[in-house]
């Protein structure tokens, strides 16, 4: 984590936009708390307009179901807390905001979820994915694994203030029903519709996906950034809902945030499942959203894709460095940006937050000569430079680091610079 104090600030106003994300559950019918997909003041809750521009088409304004129907909002918001806690072990942080976050969501979704007649199994239905072209799902796979990350956080804070803070879970139970809501959480956590991997090695992005018609979209991804916009020219985004043409990372997003996922897979054959799902949807992909480049680079680079990933990586850099600011004011893409740090920090750097560690992993592209910046983590602040040959880390700080580095525990003391051999490209 670069600035800790900026993503403080920023899931500050996740915490006091709360009562918003309540109204907002309240509103469509459930408990919990409900972000609201595009948001301004904390106080407004939800500001997504309910129509859009008028089809090119039929000439009809377009309905925009997002505010309603793209709910992995919420879970994204009590991820972010999550992993801001293990970069910092901020614990203020976590008893003035995070828990309440991630307790309150968590409340959400065990409302939120619909249950088989047996009982034993449950869904997320009539939502939209990341992948915006695809839209009132059911178990959209990206939503439901987003959904089951936060309801497990959820029981996990909630058993330990169970037995370290009775009174402060009493009091957030006051304001989110949440030992009533407690048993709902953990069924739904277990319960939880979770599409499988395919005979063909494919994780589906949703319950259906099968029946999606093919498209070669060689000829559209061509035009790099100006894909969507050439293939709008033939089809709306109506048509596009048959076909497997996507808008943006979905379940590649996914398995990059979860190297873990496919659970049931092993070592070399999780593996082969994240490059069989990362070239099939890569293929099927418009990248039309500005972040979409960046998280497929990131997934290459993950795989060990260098070249693969240094072209993606180029293609993000291109969107706002030629960009004629067409949708983003001067032609500035928040998301874009920060993809591209991201690009280069955890792809070709490799580094990872870890659940008890920061993993290390370096694979500069062939033309770059080294790569140096600042992280935090936890107390310490690390100086870091990575070469053709050596990675260098540099502890700033008197408190010891717990590194990963290719696969080796490494404790980095106060204060020390350590030098790793890396070998050099083939």
């Amino acid at each position: 984590m670069s600035e800790p104090a900026e993503a403080k600030r920023l899931l500050i106003y996740r915490g006091r936009g709360l009562q918003g994300a309540k109204t907002k559950a309240y509103r469509n019918g459930y408990k919990g708390a409900m972000y609201p997909w595009e948001a301004a003041r904390p106080e407004y809750g939800e500001t997504t307009p309910e129509r859009g521009m008028a089809d090119p088409q039929t000439g009809e304004r377009t309905a925009i179901y997002t505010g309603k129907k793209e709910l992995h909002i919420s879970a994204d918001i009590s991820h972010a807390v999550w992993k801001y806690y293990q970069a910092t072990g901020d614990e203020e942080f976590m008893k003035q905001w995070g828990d309440e976050i991630i307790l309150a969501t968590a409340v959400f979704w065990a409302d939120r979820v619909e249950w088989d007649e047996d009982g034993r199994v449950c869904h997320i239905r009539d939502v939209i994915g990341p992948d915006e072209y695809k839209q009132r799902l059911t178990d959209n796979t990206y939503t439901n694994y987003m959904a089951r990350n936060n309801l497990r956080l959820a029981v996990q804070i909630a058993e330990r203030l169970e037995k370290e803070d009775p009174e402060y879970l009493e009091e957030l139970n006051n304001r989110w029903e949440i030992c009533e809501m407690l048993p709902k959480i953990r069924r739904a956590a277990e319960g939880i519709y979770l599409p499988p991997v395919g005979k063909d090695g494919i994780l589906p992005q949703f319950a259906g996906y099968g029946k999606l018609q093919e498209m070669d979209l060689s000829y559209y991804k061509s035009f790099g950034k100006n894909a969507a916009a050439e293939i709008r020219k033939e089809h709306t985004v109506m048509e596009l809902e048959s076909f497997r043409v996507h808008k943006q990372a979905d379940l590649v997003l996914l398995l990059q945030l979860f190297p873990e996922l496919p659970e049931e897979a092993g070592g070399t054959q999780r593996r082969q499942v994240r490059e069989k799902n990362y070239e099939f949807y890569e293929k099927h992909t418009l990248h039309e959203a500005s972040y979409s480049f960046a998280t497929h680079s990131l997934m290459a680079a993950s795989l060990g894709r260098t070249q693969e990933a240094y072209e993606l990586f180029r293609q993000c850099c291109d969107v706002d460095l030629s960009s004629d600011g067409e949708n983003a004011p001067a032609g500035i893409y928040a998301a874009c940006m920060g993809g591209i740090w991201q690009c280069v920090v955890e792809g070709f750097c490799g580094v990872r937050i870890e659940e008890d560690a920061l993993r290390i992993d370096p694979c500069l592209p062939e033309t770059w000569e080294s790569v140096k910046f600042r992280i935090c983590y936890r107390k310490s602040t690390l100086d870091i430079k990575v070469t053709k040959n050596a990675l260098t880390v540099n502890n700033r700080s008197s408190h010891p680091v717990p590194l990963s580095f290719r696969g080796e525990a490494v404790c980095l003391d106060g204060t020390v610079s350590r030098i790793f051999p890396l070998h050099s490209p083939e």
